[in-house]
């Protein structure tokens, strides 16, 4: 049985490594990009730093020469840098943002009003399938194409900018705007017809200078993808035979071992929680936590959250290292790591902490907003661990006590509307409502946009599981010094 294993872990490697080779030949490249955005009304630096997801607007100020940001006008154009990402057909470049619905907010003016019209309302209901729900705090993903090059047409042009026609723009004055050859413009846009431009919805691709000011040269690979796929066509349907062969073989062999393994030690191990292993607890959720006429099985089932082993938590975590600890509290010790491709925090408790623990799974593997943080998986083998999405700028608490390092105003007052939407969340659109009792700096997550969002739920109660009206939150709990005085 141990050879058969080695012999199939063998022939599974070697079809990654096959796979592998042929996507080595097919990847393309990202490149940096533009957004020529054209400043509609009512829009500003700083607002453009959020919707650009940028960390600040001094670069952006820097480079579009702006000595005054509070006397813009509507029709500034500003580069706005981003990355042009590149998707599996190694022909299509676009990047997504992530856009939180406002108050009043319409797909359409949010396409046009927002993106200055660099993207369709289209485009956005595409790619966001919760575009049909706009409360305040959906996450919308805003989708913007660009361009990398293109070796057929110039190896001199490695940057463009994403930009919009406008009013009165002709191929003859955009040359002379950008400082670039009409032949060049037509033939990095051939779907465009510049007899006909049409303002708002003509999107161009248009060579650009870098930060420095110069152009940079096509990057080998880059968008060139398309345009040598053929001359590998014949490798591909050689290797893709054997590679199916081999894996699905492997796979079958695979399949087998569960049942195998069963036979030889009376079970098939999952390493990992399943609704009868949490059962087998001692310790049983609290009331506060719990629906009043719910069973038990109820209250564990989950539906959007995974289940993880523990070989796969010492694998993100390089076996919890302690170069790995980024936080240490008073019932748990968080870990840094990398799981399918994610960053991801990796929370370990002991198995006595039962109570934050199912607090937390069953509230977030429920709740979801843009502005609560995101419960990833959960496991149990010798400890209990919850798996969160990283929050790559730490807490709100980190920022506040940084020196000399402070926080921007502006920022400032984007992470307390971040933190009071996601509260607003909890209190006004979830049945049943939920109460965090522990809100504080410490438990406020920034990303590295410095978004906001709540987390440690370990002390949250359910108010009112019935409608039949408010619920004696019971004894105060929390963090002395942030509980409200009443």
């Amino acid at each position: 049985m141990k050879a058969l294993k080695q012999a199939v872990i063998v022939l599974l490697f070697l079809a990654v490594w096959m796979q592998s080779q042929v996507r080595a030949q097919t990847d393309c490249v990202s490149c940096d990009a533009w957004a020529l955005y054209v400043l509609p009304p009512n829009q500003t630096l700083y607002t453009v730093q959020i919707l650009f997801s940028l960390p600040n607007y001094t670069e952006l100020q820097k480079f579009n020469n702006i000595t005054n940001v509070m006397e813009m006008n509507p029709g500034t154009l500003l580069y706005v840098p981003f990355t042009c990402d590149c998707h599996t057909s190694g022909t299509t470049f676009s990047h997504s943002f992530s856009y939180s619905v406002s108050e009043g907010d319409q797909i359409q003016t949010i396409a046009s009003m927002k993106y200055s019209n660099l993207t369709t309302a289209e485009a956005i209901q595409s790619a966001s399938p919760n575009a049909n729900s706009l409360l305040p705090g959906t996450v919308l993903q805003i989708p913007v194409n660009c361009s990398c090059g293109d070796s057929s047409v110039s190896k001199h042009y490695g940057m463009f900018g994403t930009y919009t026609a406008q009013p009165g723009d002709t191929l003859s004055s955009l040359s002379k705007k950008f400082d670039i050859q009409q032949e060049f413009i037509r033939q990095y846009n051939p779907t465009v017809s510049f007899d006909t431009l049409q303002p708002f919805t003509s999107i161009l691709f248009i060579p650009t200078i870098n930060s420095s000011g110069q152009y940079p040269p096509l990057i080998a690979s880059q968008g060139e993808a398309g345009n040598h796929g053929a001359s590998i066509g014949l490798i591909i349907g050689v290797v893709v035979g054997a590679v199916a062969f081999v894996f699905v073989f492997g796979l079958v062999l695979w399949h087998v071992w569960p049942k195998w393994t069963a036979k030889s030690y009376g079970h098939a191990a999952t390493g990992c929680f399943t609704e009868e292993a949490l059962l087998e607890l001692e310790t049983v959720p609290n009331k506060s936590i719990e629906y009043n006429n719910k069973t038990k099985d109820e209250f564990l089932r989950t539906d959007h959250c995974v289940q993880l082993t523990f070989a796969e938590l010492a694998d993100a975590t390089d076996n919890f290292n302690i170069s790995r600890k980024i936080g240490k509290g008073g019932f748990a010790t968080v870990f840094y790591g990398k799981w399918k491709g994610k960053e991801v925090a990796v929370k370990r408790m002991e198995l006595k902490e039962t109570h934050g623990f199912f607090s937390e799974l069953r509230i977030l593997s429920n709740v979801h907003h843009a502005n609560l943080v995101d419960l990833l998986g959960y496991c149990t083998e010798g400890h209990l661990f919850l798996v969160y999405e990283y929050m790559k700028m730490g807490t709100l608490n980190d920022h506040l006590r940084a020196g000399s390092n402070q926080l921007q105003w502006e920022t400032r007052v984007k992470i307390a509307l971040d933190a009071a939407r996601g509260v607003e969340y909890m209190h006004e659109y979830t049945k049943p409502v939920y109460i965090h009792r522990d809100l504080k700096p410490s438990n406020i997550l920034l990303d590295s946009n410095f978004h906001a969002k709540v987390g440690d739920f370990g002390l949250t109660r359910i108010v009112d599981p019935d409608g039949g009206g408010w619920t004696n939150t019971g004894t105060p709990l929390g963090t002395y010094g942030y509980m409200p005085p009443e």
